[in-house]
């Protein structure tokens, strides 16, 4: 089954003009009749994956070297995206962590008033890992 730009988006939950974006970028090549683009089964795999790639928060390239590349290619581009996306990770881990402090700051403190949230705050500006925030708020771990 084939579906024009519209239809295969709206399958795909994307925006058309996201096809397009990705079609520009080289990363779909939807096949052409008539002048209109046609996403057959193959091309909505890749869409999927794209979508996917950007919901999950790795990049568009590293899905597309995964698809098309030599199998030694795909695991080097795996293995960096997996390392970046590690990293992302751990500030998120930080990043939250930091938030629990605010949140868990008394209310009657504003949270730059607040002990913990200076606390955390102070390791940070000192070029403490953010995620060892968590271990403090958590003895015996």
């Amino acid at each position: 089954m084939q579906f024009s730009t519209g239809e295969a988006a709206a399958r795909a939950g994307v925006a058309s003009s996201a096809l397009r974006y990705w079609e520009r970028q080289g990363l779909v090549a939807p096949a052409r009749h008539g002048g209109q683009r046609r996403y057959g089964r193959a091309e909505m795999r890749r869409i999927a994956l794209l979508k996917l790639a950007g919901t999950l928060g790795f990049r568009l390239t590293a899905a597309a070297t995964v698809l098309d590349a030599s199998p030694r290619q795909r695991r080097h581009a795996a293995e960096e995206e997996i390392q970046r996306l590690d990293h992302l990770i751990e500030n998120a881990r930080g990043a939250r962590e930091l938030l629990a402090s605010a949140r868990d700051c008394p209310e009657s403190h504003q949270a730059s008033a607040c002990p913990s949230m200076q606390g955390a705050l102070d390791l940070l500006l000192d070029g403490v890992d953010p995620t060892i925030l968590r271990d403090l708020d958590q003895p015996g771990r």
